[in-house]
């Protein structure tokens, strides 16, 4: 479709434009939206998955084991006692964790603004998620709300940030001793042997 329309820059839905502004000026921006409305929820969870990766580097959940030393501490001290009184021992170790976890939580994990559920089909949650998307989402508008000059020096800075750790990560291994040279000799194609 590109070679069908080469003055006009953009993609599919720019094309499909082009393509139906002979038949139809009514029909001819219709592939503009639909393609918003198509990549509209794509961003959206693309963002939330993004947000949540950001939530769990910044304050990570908490994992204990059942041989873990605050586990054990907890289950020895004599204030949860009641708790664990006819338990057998992995069951108090499952509560164990489970008080543990509920207690070390992180604030960004368990906060939230507003919980609500939509129709009983999705339970909502605006919590530090949303927010954090929110903020994905607004930095690339920001940058390109600027104008053209200000969102090419963004993105020749992440150019930058991206491909100059390259060679180190390609050049390193070879002088400290991680690439073993027996596995390019000989320089034979596979046999599948």
């Amino acid at each position: 479709m590109a070679g069908l329309f080469k003055d006009k820059p953009g993609g599919a839905a720019v094309y499909g434009a082009a393509a139906w502004l002979r038949y139809s000026k009514f029909l001819a921006p219709l592939p503009v939206w639909w393609n918003w409305f198509a990549w509209t929820p794509v961003l959206s969870l693309g963002c939330a998955i993004a947000a949540g990766y950001v939530r769990n580097a910044v304050a990570p959940m908490p994992v204990f084991t059942p041989d873990a030393p605050e586990v054990l501490a907890w289950l020895g001290s004599a204030a949860n006692a009641q708790a664990i009184l006819g338990l057998a021992d992995g069951a108090a170790a499952q509560a164990a964790i489970a008080a543990l976890t509920e207690a070390n939580t992180p604030f960004l994990q368990r906060s939230s603004v507003l919980r609500f559920s939509l129709l009983g089909l999705a339970d909502i949650d605006v919590g530090a998620t949303f927010f954090i998307g929110a903020a994905l989402m607004l930095i690339p508008f920001a940058t390109q709300h600027r104008g053209i000059l200000g969102t090419v020096r963004v993105q020749m800075l992440i150019g930058l940030l991206v491909v100059v750790p390259m060679p180190v990560v390609g050049i390193v291994p070879f002088f400290d001793g991680t690439v073993n040279g027996d596995n390019y000799v000989p320089l034979v194609p596979p046999t599948g042997g």
